[in-house]
């Protein structure tokens, strides 16, 4: 019987992340207008829309973002620690 460790692993969600982020929060950069969707991975739940005119709606893409974000910044943590 194979054990689970000698299974071969999926890759990790976050494989190759942290070459797509910035260096620095300065650094960061996106649509200020217009109507933006946001891939599955990231709004995998609601809509995916969000016009950015709409005060709710633009809080509500940023939220989409910084939850995604706090959730790598997590693993990261938890990878450093192993």
């Amino acid at each position: 019987m194979e054990s689970a460790d000698s299974r071969s692993r999926l890759p990790s969600r976050w494989a190759g992340v942290e070459a797509k982020l910035p260096l620095a929060l300065d650094q960061l950069a996106g649509p200020a207008d217009g109507v933006v969707e946001l891939p599955l991975d990231l709004a995998w739940s609601g809509d995916r829309r969000f016009d950015l005119a709409d005060p709710v709606q633009r809080y509500l893409y940023h939220m989409t973002q910084c939850v995604d974000l706090c959730s790598y910044a997590g693993a990261l943590h938890q990878m450093a620690e192993r």
